[in-house]
């Protein structure tokens, strides 16, 4: 059985319950909630540490889930895709997110995650288009070497005869002081303010609030 890690930095690993030491050592948990308790709040305890303003609660995300016929008819869909084959300490996911516009709210209409190979990319970019034809546009993280991705997607599309969005290669922060944290920020407003919304895919709307 594994154990937890407890979110201070004064935990002692014998207090420790339900964390797997097989994949996340207590020495390593503890040394990167030491670097950045931010960045380890976010990638680990499913809690972003943010201003104070602002604190996404799993209460707070669990009332953020709706059904689907809640969502608007006309909605502009779109997708995101945050890379990180790049991350030679190997500990980030890769995340394509597919999200709606509909008068100034945001719908999160499904979240792909892993730990994919460079080889597995263009196909997983390719079915998330294939599942949600309705995307109108596609952004991909630039970052060092995204580009070769680009051949990659348009040959895997044209073998499964899928026709491509327009797909634009953006900046999200890397190498800026706290990106991370101030893409989390840019949610604060709609989070708030009742505009963000999160379509329940699976029913299990408490599994997927703690891996958001």
């Amino acid at each position: 059985r594994g154990r937890f890690f407890p979110p201070t930095l004064e935990s002692l690993e014998e207090a420790c319950e339900f964390l797997d030491p097989t994949i996340w050592p207590f020495n390593f948990l503890h040394q990167e909630m030491k670097n950045d308790p931010r960045v380890h709040g976010s990638q680990y305890l499913c809690n972003p540490v943010l201003a104070s303003e602002c604190d996404f609660t799993r209460e707070g995300l669990l009332k953020c889930f709706v059904e689907w016929t809640q969502l608007p008819l006309m909605v502009k869909t779109f997708a995101i895709v945050d890379l990180a084959y790049s991350d030679k300490r190997g500990r980030d996911f890769t995340v394509i997110a597919v999200g709606a516009w509909h008068n100034d709210a945001l719908w999160i209409k499904d979240i792909v995650r892993g730990r994919f190979k460079p080889e597995e990319m263009a196909d997983q970019i390719v079915g998330v288009i294939r599942d949600y034809p309705e995307i109108e546009s596609m952004g991909i993280e630039e970052s060092v070497g995204a580009r070769w991705l680009k051949n990659d997607i348009f040959s895997c599309a044209e073998r499964q005869g899928i026709i491509l969005p327009n797909i634009e290669w953006i900046s999200l922060g890397q190498g800026e002081l706290n990106a991370k944290d101030n893409r989390i920020k840019g949610i604060v407003p709609m989070y708030t303010g009742g505009k963000f919304f999160i379509l329940n895919n699976d029913g299990y709307a408490s599994i997927r609030a703690s891996q958001t």
